[in-house]
């Protein structure tokens, strides 16, 4: 999954960050931290053991293995 250049994390919000409103990402992104609002992952995004989302989701790739509450759309 980390292998090559393309699947490289490209941003990280780690726990104990909070983020509140839209939040729109390109390449990979590992959240790892609370975001309430909206997010929009134009790659892929991995939400993180710690991650905690009330949100509405949209991504191309999307990996849960926090927690989400909202709804959830994602094309792969």
């Amino acid at each position: 999954m980390w292998g090559n250049r393309k699947d490289r994390v490209g941003a990280f919000l780690d726990d104990g960050s909070e983020i509140e409103g839209k939040y729109t990402c390109a390449g990979t992104v590992l959240l790892d931290a609370k975001l309430r609002g909206e997010i929009m992952a134009e790659d892929t995004l991995v939400i993180g053991d710690h991650g905690v989302v009330e949100a509405t989701v949209r991504a191309v790739i999307l990996v849960i293995r926090g927690r989400v509450v909202g709804n959830v759309t994602a094309s792969e």
